[in-house]
């Protein structure tokens, strides 16, 4: 099995998802996507390649007034395909907004966007006042994205991969932390088992553990209840109460929306890339939540 002290992420996508950083590219994140490397190229040392990432610090976010999300006329193209076609949304802080449609339909571009693991082709936006456009590794540090691939690493285990994830995004070694969120997530006995041997569910459970080694300020969820029983997704709402009740927002993406219990404040529903109703489903809490007026969003297609 290969050792921590090689990059044993053997996919290129941790680093371009979470840190955004290309050491091999000259273009980094492109117009029309992020640029990826063929997987043998990279052979360089763990604690070299760690060494070199950034140690972004929280950004102070003590002004109530600034969005937790602001983007305005996003559009993205990949190929001739246009995947949004001028998007703009404004998510107050402490809101929890909950993305529908159907497949194909724009939501799971638009996260990626929100969490700058993408470029938009057009258009552009703020999180908590810094442009995810001009600043990308700023947002990240207070974004946190659980995307539909669990995006573990086979050849690691439970704990491997928390510890690997852990240095990615330049949090502190914990052993007690990762233990702990492996106990919450219940893959404590599993904590030196191979992911590649754990089932869908199991592995879903091991990335909702990697959200637990932070507190982001923005959580975007995509999908986040695919593969899970009921007690998981217990878990994923715990998550988003939690997140909320500090003051931090939630943007969900989830095609059975009950499985949420009522947690959005408001939903929005998207069609071939543009956004076609906004609607409040709960009054948010006005001692947690700075709210703006809620209004009523219809957009067209954007050329």
């Amino acid at each position: 099995m290969p050792q921590l002290g090689q990059v044993v992420v053997a996919r290129w996508v941790m680093a371009q998802e979470v840190m955004g950083w290309n050491p091999g590219g000259t273009g980094g994140i492109t117009d029309s996507g992020v640029r990826r490397i063929p997987i043998d190229t990279i052979c360089i040392p763990a604690v070299t390649f760690l060494t070199l990432l950034p140690r972004l610090s929280p950004i102070s976010l003590s002004a109530d007034h600034v969005h937790a999300i602001a983007l305005q006329d996003i559009a993205h193209r990949f190929g001739r395909r246009w995947a949004l076609r001028g998007v703009s949304i404004e998510v107050p802080r402490g809101e929890v907004l909950a993305l529908l449609g159907h497949n194909g339909s724009g939501k799971s571009t638009l996260l990626r966007v929100a969490s700058t693991v993408i470029r938009p082709t057009r258009g552009g936006g703020t999180v908590f006042g810094i442009d995810l456009v001009r600043h990308p590794a700023a947002v990240r540090a207070m974004v946190a994205l659980l995307s539909t691939d669990p995006g573990v690493y086979g050849d690691l285990s439970a704990i491997e991969n928390l510890i690997f994830a852990a240095r990615m995004l330049g949090v502190a070694h914990d052993p007690l932390l990762m233990r702990r969120a492996l106990d919450r997530v219940g893959l404590g006995r599993e904590e030196h088992e191979l992911a590649r041997n754990m089932s869908s569910g199991m592995q879903r459970r091991l990335s909702i553990a990697r959200l637990l080694l932070r507190q982001p300020q923005v959580l975007l969820l995509d999908e986040p209840y695919n593969s899970l029983d009921t007690a998981g997704a217990g878990l994923v709402n715990e998550l988003i109460r939690e997140t909320r009740h500090r003051g931090g927002t939630v943007l969900l993406v989830a095609h059975d929306i009950q499985r949420a219990e009522g947690l959005p404040d408001r939903t929005l529903t998207m069609e071939d890339g543009v956004l076609v109703e906004d609607s409040s489903t709960a009054a948010p809490d006005p001692a947690v939540v700075p709210i703006d007026a809620a209004r009523s969003t219809k957009q067209g297609s954007a050329r």
